[in-house]
C-alpha cells in the first residue's frame, strides 16, 4: 500500500536482506545489511515491502521534529523539506 509520512522516519536494519521500494512510480530493489539505515524524509510516497526470502527485523525512529536535532542547520533547509 502506497503511503506518505509526515515525519522524517530512520530505520535501522537488525537483520540482513533485500528491501523493494515503489515511490509511486519505479521499484527499486535495496541490499542492506544489519546495522545499515535506510531513511525517508517526510513527504515521500512510498511502499516497502521485504524482498528477502526470509523475514526483516528493524527498529524504525519517527522523527516529529527534525529541527531539534538539526543544530547548524537553516529551518529551511531542503532536509526538512522532502
Amino acid at each position: 500500500l502506497m503511503s506518505v509520512d509526515s515525519n522524517v522516519k530512520l530505520m535501522i536494519l537488525l537483520t540482513d536482506g533485500t528491501l523493494r521500494v515503489h515511490n509511486g512510480t519505479d521499484i527499486i530493489d535495496t541490499k542492506l545489511t544489519a546495522g545499515q539505515t535506510y531513511n525517508r524524509v517526510a513527504g515521500t510516497e512510498h511502499d516497502v515491502m521485504n524482498a528477502s526470502d526470509h523475514p526483516l527485523a528493524f527498529v524504525e525512529i519517527e522523527i516529529k521534529r527534525p529541527e531539534a536535532l538539526l543544530v547548524g542547520v537553516a529551518p529551511n533547509s531542503s532536509f526538512l523539506r522532502r
